[in-house]
């Protein structure tokens, strides 16, 4: 079990239009949500307060930037792609993503002060290990290493994410 991070995992460019249309979408009222409450296993859900989950689909081009920068930087594809809104008080508890190779966590929040919560954990070793989310860091996890995150505080912004699941067989979405 393990994980990587991937520094600057954006071009600039392509980063400052993911960072507009995530806003655009959290924005618009004809945005439809999924939220974890509904979502997400009954094991990870306890006490959680909402996040709001925006599933991608292959029309759309913030999709397809995503797709092509995992094609080309992580020599894979993931089989979906979804942007997470994580609101005051929301976080998931320990867990493992059993279900695929590896799973990605690309932050998008343009600074975060540790006060404000949504930090990252993983047990390597034995050993728990903390991450900062940090403004276009994607981290990597494989093997379903158990991992979670700390709630995000009272004050803290939304905590905006896009999250992607990688299939076991490394096949391209076509």
């Amino acid at each position: 079990m393990s994980y990587k991070k991937h520094f600057n995992f954006l071009s600039k460019n392509d980063l400052d239009f993911v960072t507009k249309e995530v806003k655009k979408i959290f924005n618009s009222p004809s945005s439809s949500y999924k939220t974890n409450i509904t979502h997400w296993k009954p094991n990870i859900v306890p006490n959680n307060q909402t996040v709001l989950l925006y599933q991608l689909s292959s029309n759309d081009t913030l999709y397809n930037l995503i797709l092509k920068t995992c094609k080309e930087k992580l020599k894979k594809s993931p089989s979906f792609i979804t942007v997470y809104y994580w609101t005051s008080g929301s976080y998931i508890p320990w867990h493992e993503d059993d279900h695929v190779s590896s799973a990605g966590t690309l932050y998008l929040n343009e600074s975060w002060d540790l006060n404000w919560g949504g930090l990252y954990n993983c047990i390597i070793k034995e050993k728990i290990e903390t991450i900062t989310p940090t403004y276009n860091l994607l981290v990597e996890q494989f093997n379903g290493m158990p991992h979670s995150t700390t709630p995000t505080t009272d004050f803290a912004p939304i905590r905006t994410t896009i999250q992607m699941m990688f299939p076991f067989k490394n096949s391209f979405i076509q």
